[in-house]
């Protein structure tokens, strides 16, 4: 009786977390179609600089961009191919002319 107390809670336990991550990343992916969604209404394009990038679990760059004088950092996940890319590359992206925070770069999907 005991035995199967502790592979019930066991099983609770581990659908609990599966049930979490999924919500999760149903989240996140929501998240980025929506901001997709609010660039592709209506954007114009620009040229930033990467001026760090880390390899710690996936490859993540900040890239400094400059919009009708203000200066703007983004930090993002590369998700093509980017082995050649460098500190100071110039990289492409979309913004939202009202929201120039809003951005997606050529090296993330949905550009």
């Amino acid at each position: 009786m005991e035995k199967l107390k502790i592979m019930s809670s066991n099983i609770l336990i581990i659908s609990v977390v599966i049930l979490g991550l999924y919500l999760l990343a149903t989240f996140f992916e929501q998240r980025k179609a929506d901001k997709l969604e609010i660039i592709n209404k209506g954007y114009e394009l620009g040229k930033g600089l990467i001026i760090s990038q880390t390899f710690y679990q996936g490859h993540h760059f900040t890239l400094k961009y400059n919009i009708k004088g203000v200066e703007y950092k983004y930090e993002g996940q590369c998700e093509k191919d980017c082995a050649n890319l460098k500190t100071f590359d110039s990289v492409r992206f979309k913004y939202v002319p009202k929201d120039p925070k809003i951005i997606v770069t050529e090296l993330e999907g949905g550009y």
